[in-house]
């Protein structure tokens, strides 16, 4: 059985940055750029685990993503959302706790800095508002 993942990107409203976090686990993410997200709960719906993590990692409710990748691997498979909203990030990043020790920080896309090998290429597509979502990509490589 296929391993399902999520991973968002909430983009301020110009889409020139970013919301990520510092990887912490798992030990080959460790140190790296990644999005917000997660494993998909048995029986969960891609969307409303993206809303879940998004929840468990920020401590913020929200709902408002757009489906735009679909990357399927061999056993695995990663569905990426975007949102925009600038009141949002500002929110996440003025917060003084969090629930996680993987802190959300603000980044540049042009200047993305050490990611998860999948994000360099992930945050752009993701980001560009001329592509008709979702997009799929198929990826020969294993987790």
């Amino acid at each position: 059985m296929k391993k399902l993942y999520v991973d968002g990107f909430l983009f301020d409203d110009e889409g020139n940055d970013v919301l990520l976090i510092r990887k912490t686990r798992p030990e080959w993410q460790e140190g790296f750029l990644n999005g917000i997200g997660g494993k998909v709960e048995e029986g969960e719906l891609p969307i409303d685990a993206m809303c879940r993590e998004f929840a468990e990692e920020t401590g913020i409710a929200f709902d408002q993503w757009e489906h735009t990748i679909q990357h399927d691997g061999p056993d695995w498979t990663v569905f990426y959302y975007r949102a925009y909203s600038t009141p949002i990030v500002n929110t996440v990043i003025n917060q003084k706790h969090f629930p996680t020790d993987e802190i959300p920080i603000i980044y540049q896309v042009s200047n993305l800095g050490q990611c998860v090998r999948n994000i360099k290429w992930a945050i752009p597509l993701s980001n560009d508002r001329t592509v008709i979502f979702p997009v799929v990509i198929e990826d020969s490589n294993s987790i």
